[in-house]
């Protein structure tokens, strides 16, 4: 599929579908696949290098000793386009090919651009089928290429300026060797190119001369990668937090960071942290607060760090609340069966709020139980299961101290007596044994 190309022109061309007719595009991204559709290409020892932007493994450098890229098809079109990048760095007598394709089959089928030295200037030369062309090139900077051509006409610009247009002859190719090679003859066995190139696009048709512009004129693929920033973010202790961060490509990958005043380091995923774009902070502790986040989103051509946003941890109504749930996994995300000892502060003290005392212990007819400072408690409920679970009792708290009669309750042993919300959450629990 193509469509990565569209993304990187101007906005101001967005009227114009410039993947139409394209039949190969090698954008060279980490390798020599054809992303439009068809053959991929067969690498003989380049190697990627930066792009004209900067971005690593984004173009194929070439050594120009024996290293060529055989895209696998003549791309036998009568009408074409052919659009490409390239940066060399030696120009000399000895011609050196950057593309070069031979269509067996059609009027004019010999495409070839080459650089050389020619009565001291260096040149780019270009045949398609008889037509020729040449201007002035420097090495050590990055050109762009385009041929257009009809089943009449013939355009050949260089950095976005038409440098020859002339009526189409009748030629056929000299041998027919249904080939299409970049950085290397026609045999592929001389002429090698050294420098690099990147992003080859072949149509089966004739590109207008607005989409043209469009393709010598295409912007950074990186550039403004990130089109969602993270911002800072508050969050109660033991609620949780989210950061977000998106890229203009998919599929991206989002290596989230944390500061905790000495320096980023990368977030693994566990049961506190999730990330995947979105970085999610399951359980948000006191000591997290002022942490500092950040992301590192990359594709396969670009790499780019987001904005860096603050945490800040609000400690009123402390880390856990006297009615919070708390869910416990291990790493796996598996549910756990464990006693659990939690430190933690809140903005109550419960131990002054809420006392629980059970006397005598073991029990036999009566059972006393002192609620302490009763009166914060209003509408709450105490409650008495068996050792399988089975209320037998419940009421109101509604004193300080409660009197309950056991000689209804049937069979001897483990009791449990509970004291619960008016949303029915257990906060207290003791344990008494009935004789």
């Amino acid at each position: 599929m193509a469509l990565v190309a569209i993304l990187f022109i101007n906005t101001a061309f967005a009227q114009y579908n410039i993947d139409s007719g394209l039949v190969a595009y090698f954008p060279f991204s980490g390798n020599s696949n054809n992303q439009a559709s068809g053959t991929n290409g067969l690498n003989y020892g380049t190697s990627l290098s930066n792009d004209r932007f900067g971005n690593p493994k984004s173009a194929y450098s070439f050594n120009g000793t024996s290293s060529y890229i055989d895209l696998q098809n003549a791309y036998d079109n009568a009408e074409r386009s052919v659009s490409f990048w390239f940066n060399s760095s030696l120009i000399e007598s000895t011609a050196r090919f950057i593309y070069v394709s031979d269509f067996g089959n059609v009027v004019n089928g010999c495409t070839a651009v080459n650089l050389i030295r020619s009565n001291n200037i260096d040149k780019i030369t270009f045949a398609v089928g008889y037509q020729r062309a040449e201007a002035p090139i420097t090495a050590n900077a990055w050109h762009h290429v385009l041929i257009r051509r009809t089943s009449s006409e013939c355009h050949i610009y260089l950095d976005c300026f038409e440098i020859n247009q002339t009526t189409a002859g009748l030629a056929h190719s000299v041998d027919g060797l249904n080939k299409t090679f970049i950085g290397a003859g026609r045999y592929a066995s001389n002429y090698f190119f050294l420098g690099s190139i990147d992003d080859i696009r072949v149509y089966n048709r004739c590109v207008s001369p607005q989409e043209a512009k469009i393709l010598c004129s295409e912007e950074n693929p990186c550039l403004n990668l990130i089109t969602e920033q993270p911002i800072d973010h508050k969050a109660k202790g033991g609620a949780s937090a989210v950061f977000a961060a998106n890229a203009k490509f998919s599929p991206a990958n989002y290596q989230w960071q944390i500061s905790t005043g000495n320096g980023f380091s990368n977030i693994a995923n566990n049961c506190i942290y999730n990330q995947n774009g979105p970085l999610t902070i399951n359980i948000v502790g006191l000591n997290m607060d002022k942490n500092a986040f950040r992301c590192v989103v990359s594709t396969d051509q670009c790499t780019d760090t987001t904005n860096v946003a603050f945490l800040q941890v609000d400690s009123t109504g402390g880390a856990v609340s006297l009615h919070d749930t708390i869910y416990v996994h291990d790493t796996l995300y598996q549910n756990t069966s464990d006693t659990l000892f939690i430190q933690f502060k809140t903005g109550i003290n419960i131990v002054d709020q809420l006392s629980l005392k059970v006397f005598p212990n073991p029990a036999k007819d009566r059972l006393n139980i002192d609620f302490g400072n009763f009166q914060n408690f209003s509408n709450y409920s105490v409650h008495i299961a068996n050792a399988l679970s089975q209320e037998v009792f419940s009421a109101q708290i509604t004193q300080q101290i409660a009197n309950i009669d056991l000689s209804s309750f049937t069979g001897a042993g483990l009791y449990f007596v509970t004291v619960k919300d008016p949303n029915g959450n257990a906060l207290i629990t003791k344990n008494i044994v009935l004789k």
